[in-house]
């Protein structure tokens, strides 16, 4: 009998989670996950309840230390009736979720992420979508005000999701601060915050110059693609990457088992849609110059905008596939003492990490460097931007050829 209400259980909350998942808006999902699951779930749990609650308390069961609670769900009815409770109060968590995100604007997609995580692991999930809402928050804040106009009005999806990957990196570092665990004699932590800060600042970077590609760019097919292949891409990737540190095995390289090959393939094609997402919006943003367009910043700027767009979606992709392809970052060895912290950069072998680390930064940098160049130098800022296009191209390409070569570029 206990297997049996566990398995009707387990299987009417899923039905529950599909509708808020597949049919967040429907009147039969709002009834099914607010009414009908959760009453049947209270039903059950009431009966289990009164059934094994006075033989548990006999016991020794009870709430008063962690002994008494581990003996307490010693009987299996109440063991179900605790399973049944987080059932139940995750559904109604996961549908109060989804009701505040429609109210408050949140696109269904963008909220997703979270929905899935309540369902597996209940609070995390109410505490990424609190993590979200300040996110979206931050967007509408007054001090956007001051910025020019097209710096006021990013791309909302790609935004979000960035501004989300900062946020995650706070339970993140406590994570780490809690966890002893060490993998290849790093943190098992600090890979997802290393790839949750990158995502912040790469979608972020997408979003602010996302306007320049056109008014009518996002409902195109490149549009479309731009937006949602990188959040999608992303949310996979950071969710893998801490699933695996949570295990203690690596993400990268793993193909241990079908399982793990299969989520490895599905990173490279992430990491694929992630560079050339930026490439295809570094050509829009240089088509629409040529197009004639005037608002936003000067025509110089946007030559930088498109070309660091372009440098990094075309370079990270050649850099990307090298580390791939290649089975390891690293040529002529592995991990060492002493190598560079946080980065994790070897000062003993060749790091291919470095050239990619450069190409995906040419969209940040190159930019920075117009914008200094029209303070500083006016007259010959044009020419200075190109010239630092070329020197990060070139500086780019030697540090991959030198790291190709089995030499670190800062040895000890």
């Amino acid at each position: 009998m206990v297997d049996t209400l566990f398995s009707l259980g387990s299987s009417a909350a899923l039905a529950g989670w599909l509708l808020l998942w597949l049919l967040p808006r429907a009147r039969a999902t709002a009834w099914a996950t607010g009414a009908l699951v959760p009453g049947l779930l209270a039903l059950a749990y009431t009966a289990l309840v009164a059934g094994g609650w006075a033989g548990a308390l006999a016991g020794g069961g009870g709430f008063g230390s962690l002994a008494e609670v581990r003996r307490l769900f010693a009987d299996d009815r109440l063991l179900l009736a605790g399973w049944l409770h987080y059932l139940a109060f995750d559904l109604l968590i996961g549908r109060h979720i989804a009701r505040v995100a429609r109210e408050e604007g949140h696109r269904h997609l963008a909220v997703l992420p979270a929905l899935v995580l309540c369902f597996l692991f209940g609070p995390a999930g109410w505490l990424l979508f609190q993590l979200q809402r300040l996110g979206h928050r931050a967007l509408r804040a007054p001090a956007w005000q001051g910025l020019p106009v097209w710096l006021r009005t990013p791309e909302p999806t790609l935004a979000v999701c960035g501004l989300l990957m900062g946020l995650l990196l706070l339970p993140t570092a406590l994570a780490h601060a809690l966890d002893p665990r060490t993998l290849a004699g790093v943190g098992v932590w600090i890979k997802p915050m290393k790839f949750q800060l990158s995502l912040l600042v790469f979608l972020l970077t997408l979003a602010l110059f996302f306007p320049l590609a056109g008014p009518g760019f996002r409902q195109s097919l490149a549009g479309r693609y731009v937006v949602f292949g990188p959040v999608l891409a992303a949310v996979f990737e950071v969710a893998y990457i801490s699933l695996r540190a949570a295990l203690g095995q690596a993400s990268h390289f793993n193909i241990g088992s079908p399982l793990a090959g299969l989520a490895y393939a599905l990173m490279g094609v992430g990491a694929v849609v992630l560079t050339t997402a930026a490439a295809v919006l570094g050509w829009r943003v240089w088509r629409a110059l040529a197009e004639g367009a005037r608002a936003g910043p000067t025509p110089l700027m946007r030559r930088a905008i498109a070309g660091g767009l372009l440098m990094s979606g075309l370079l990270g992709l050649f850099t990307g596939a090298a580390i791939s392809g290649g089975g390891s970052s690293f040529v002529g060895g592995g991990p060492m003492p002493g190598d560079l912290p946080l980065l994790g950069w070897s000062r003993t072998h060749g790091d291919l990490r470095v050239a990619h680390f450069l190409a995906l930064h040419a969209m940040q940098a190159l930019p920075l460097w117009a914008w200094l160049f029209l303070r500083i130098a006016p007259r010959h800022a044009a020419v200075l931007t190109a010239g630092i296009a070329v020197l990060g191209g070139g500086l780019t390409v030697a540090t991959f050829v030198q790291a190709q070569r089995g030499l670190p570029v800062w040895p000890l």
